[in-house]
């Protein structure tokens, strides 16, 4: 099994969410020209650009030839955060955790805020387990992984017997 580092799987993430937004538009291209044309041209380009500069970083994070970024998306951590379907908000594989940054207009605008689900978020519980606050979304992966280590019986003494 590959391990990748964080980076790469972030760049996966990134270059699968580009290759999707593409082909999304390449799907709903207008039939005919005029300005609903020129407007979907603008986003495509916009899209294309982003698509480019997302294979260029993932390829530099590879050595050699470049594994797939599914196959990096699949065998990556169920912990790392990846991007929700929703815009600007990233969970993990596993579903337990959310972030977000705080909205511009929020008196904690530049901070993220991370949510825990002990029973994963798409259980019927009203609440989080746990709501955090990070500074950026690499402290966001510093808490998760915390948080998971601490939840793991390797978190605790062997002599310590819990009931």
């Amino acid at each position: 099994m590959n391990t990748y580092t964080p980076a790469q799987v972030t760049a996966a993430d990134e270059l699968a969410h580009a290759n999707a937004h593409l082909m999304d538009l390449l799907d709903h291209e207008p039939i005919t020209y005029g300005a609903a044309y020129d407007q979907w041209q603008k986003e495509f380009d916009g899209a294309y650009t982003a698509h480019e500069t997302a294979e260029s970083l993932y390829r530099s994070l590879f050595p050699g030839d470049a594994p797939t970024a599914f196959d990096v998306l699949t065998h990556a951590p169920l912990t790392a955060l990846r991007r929700a379907s929703l815009p600007g908000v990233w969970t993990t594989g596993d579903k337990r955790f959310l972030a977000a940054p705080y909205a511009k207009r929020n008196t904690r605008a530049g901070r993220w805020t991370v949510e825990y689900w002990a029973r994963g978020v798409l259980e019927d519980t009203p609440r989080p387990t746990v709501k955090l606050v990070a500074t950026d979304r690499e402290h966001v992966q510093q808490l998760i992984d915390q948080i998971t280590w601490a939840t793991t019986d390797g978190a605790r003494p062997a002599d310590i017997v819990t009931r």
